[in-house]
């Protein structure tokens, strides 16, 4: 009798600590399962985080697109441009040939003066 008394205390003292072990365990998993889903906030707010930063990184290259192409406008000459730097560069050979026109003929008529004073 006594026999199956003290085994009905281990048994009972048995059950006790595996109910108390399953109580950790059951707070342990609560623990986890808070965390796991702290985790997931996180990590959405990561990811919203990250789209947001996706969206303003394609403003800025779209921003730095149009400034690159407005710089491109302002230092490439147009054929209009192009064309105008053609024709004033004409017109300054133009000027030169006449400019050495009017220093020979200067410089004959000097000549002439030069011998008639002489004369």
């Amino acid at each position: 009798f006594l026999d199956k008394i003290d085994a009905l205390e281990k048994e009972n003292k048995l059950l006790r600590d595996q109910s108390e072990d399953k109580s950790h365990l059951e707070s342990d998993l609560e623990k986890d399962i808070t965390l796991v889903e702290e985790t997931e906030v996180g990590v959405r707010e990561q990811h919203s985080d990250v789209e947001r930063l996706k969206s303003m990184i394609l403003m800025k290259e779209k921003d730095a697109n149009f400034w690159k192409s407005m710089l491109k406008d302002k230092l490439m000459p147009s054929d209009d441009d192009s064309n105008e730097v053609a024709m004033l560069k004409k017109n300054q050979t133009k000027l030169l040939d006449r400019l050495s026109d009017i220093e020979r003929k200067f410089g004959e008529v000097t000549v002439q003066f030069e011998s008639k004073q002489e004369e």
